[in-house]
């Protein structure tokens, strides 16, 4: 188990109980890809009350730790979101939303289950139960993971999917966003995971994904192996191969990942139609 102790020098006995509220959040959250928590109470040190919470230990650390460490692969990073996106989608199912307010990597843990990668949300302490849309909300955080509209005052799920989003392009290209797409920075990265990028930092909340499970389902519907058919199905047609194999190929691809139809649909028809593309 870890401790996470309250010792702000001056903390009364109302701060004490508020700082507490995470433990109780967290608690009451319950998720696999939550960091769990044990027990939570105050102690007295030296005639000061100090609150504190137990919680499972992660052994890896951070994920901004982890990062130091490694280089993810492609695969890892969708891995390591979905998992992100699936704690939050919990907090974002109750009624109101309970909105993160600081997701970034320091704020996930990571720990493991034989050589898979477990991934915890942690630090709730910013949470706030919301309405299902924007509303002046003291939408605190992290500037360099705060969605435009969080500066303005205004909270909403959609806050928390901006963080993920600009989290996944840290994870996919190394370093933040900078108004490039990914893919611009790691050759590994197709057009449906730039898609998903685009959508989750969208700088309108209402052209974002509302909530995280929406986001979620996005990046189910990702397969690495649809990607390597559409760069096979654009290496034949480049080597003069008949397009009756890139078609076959291509099709093959939208069927294992269908985001990538909307990028590659023009082509596909293009080349159905006998036009070299």
């Amino acid at each position: 188990q870890a401790m996470k102790v309250f010792k702000d020098v001056g903390m009364t006995a109302a701060d004490t109980k508020e700082a507490l509220k995470e433990a109780k959040l967290l608690s009451e959250l319950g998720h696999e890809h939550i960091i769990r928590v044990f027990d939570a109470n105050v102690f007295e040190l030296d005639s000061s009350s100090y609150g504190y919470f137990t919680m499972e230990y992660m052994p890896g650390g951070t994920l901004s730790d982890y990062l130091s460490g490694t280089t993810p692969s492609v695969n890892e990073s969708v891995e390591i979101v979905k998992q992100i996106c699936k704690g939050l989608a919990a907090a974002h199912k109750k009624v109101p939303p309970i909105v993160h307010r600081d997701v970034k990597p320091q704020n996930i843990l990571v720990g493991y289950e034989g050589k898979k990668l477990q991934i915890r949300v942690s630090d709730f302490g910013l949470a706030k139960g919301v309405p299902n849309d924007l509303v002046p909300a003291s939408c605190r955080g992290t500037e360099a993971f705060m969605a435009p509209e969080a500066f303005n005052g205004q909270c909403s799920a959609a806050v928390d999917v901006w963080a993920v989003g600009t989290t996944f392009y840290l994870l996919l290209a190394g370093h933040l966003p900078n108004g490039r797409e990914a893919s611009e920075f790691n050759v590994e990265v197709g057009a449906d995971l730039d898609k998903i990028l685009r959508r989750s930092m969208a700088r309108d909340p209402n052209e974002r994904y509302g909530f995280a499970d929406e986001m979620l389902i996005d990046l189910e519907n990702w397969s690495p192996l649809g990607l390597e058919k559409v760069r096979q199905a654009l290496r034949l047609r480049k080597e003069g191969v008949p397009l009756t194999r890139s078609i076959k190929l291509m099709e093959e691809a939208f069927a294992a990942s269908p985001l990538l139809s909307e990028a590659y649909e023009k082509t596909l028809d293009a080349w159905r139609r006998g036009i070299l593309m």
